[in-house]
């Protein structure tokens, strides 16, 4: 090839020493007009009644904290956790275990442009996932996903990419 991109720093720097001159980092961004745009969005109904809301959107895959998700879930009982995204079928018996909760949800996966309306009736965005040899080179998406949607996130540590905005998310 010509010249490689990636969307994290910890991949360039992994890749370098391989292709120094044509490594190219080219971080995520979002369709900021999309998500952070005011609009009338209805609520979507298999959203909780209830608040406060913390939601995920992504793949519920192997990567999460599902042990964390077990012990922050039934430590507050009074705050609603939704799941937005396919599910992988390795994870089954810890998303049927975790949703065994009373506030906690699993949505399935939302057509993208259904993904501001509930973003929109979050009150928080979450992204428990482990620190593990994938995790390190992620760029989530979903960060700025829920930063143009005026969302604070709550963030486990598990990339460089995440540290270096540790000033605008918990």
């Amino acid at each position: 090839v010509d010249f490689v991109t990636v969307s994290s720093r910890s991949l360039a720097e992994q890749i370098a020493p391989y292709r120094s001159n044509d490594v190219h980092y080219v971080g995520n961004g979002v369709e900021y007009q999309l998500f952070a745009a005011p609009r009338d969005y209805d609520r979507p109904s298999d959203l909780p009644q209830m608040r406060p809301i913390a939601g995920y959107v992504g793949a519920v895959y192997p990567w999460l904290d599902f042990r964390l998700l077990q012990r922050v879930c039934s430590g507050m009982p009074d705050v609603h956790f939704v799941f937005i995204g396919p599910v992988h079928p390795d994870v089954s018996p810890a998303v049927k275990k975790l949703g065994k909760l009373q506030n906690v949800r699993f949505l399935g996966a939302k057509p993208y442009h259904m993904v501001p309306a509930y973003l929109h009736n979050l009150d928080i965005g979450i992204i428990p996932f482990q620190k593990n040899e994938l995790t390190t080179h992620v760029n989530p998406v979903k960060l700025y996903e829920y930063s143009a949607s005026g969302k604070p996130s709550v963030v486990t540590d598990f990339s460089e990419d995440v540290v270096q905005v540790k000033d605008h998310v918990c």
